[in-house]
């Protein structure tokens, strides 16, 4: 078993991890590095076109990949209700997010998950 910085070091060596998940273990890589998540893709066997889904515990992680624009006050109360059943929603995605990561949509799923 890997310590937490040897997670993250592996994260920062482009590397593919396995983490506990709400009911089972995830595979998860830096969504910043196109050859960590082409890794991942072919770990899972999964068409690009598919897209992926981005966790994080909190919404200043998942800013970079959701257009703001598009949400309403009441929309982004919504999605920071964290509650024991673990939701991913499909939202608007910045123009700059690569399609390695949102698919063929114009979307990308996120879900914030607690610690």
């Amino acid at each position: 078993m890997y310590s937490f910085n040897q997670i993250v070091e592996k994260l920062k060596q482009n590397q593919v991890v396995a983490y506990p998940t709400e009911a089972v273990f995830g595979l998860g890589c830096n969504p910043q590095s196109e050859q960590a998540v082409r890794s991942l893709l072919k770990l899972k066997n999964r068409p690009e076109e598919k897209g992926l889904i981005l966790i994080a515990h909190q919404r200043e992680l998942l800013l970079p990949y959701i257009d703001e624009t598009m949400l309403t006050e009441q929309e982004w109360q919504r999605f920071e209700t964290v509650g024991e059943q673990a939701i991913t929603w499909v939202m608007p995605a910045k123009k700059s997010v690569p399609r390695y990561l949102k698919g063929q949509f114009e979307t990308i799923a996120v879900r914030l998950c607690q610690v």
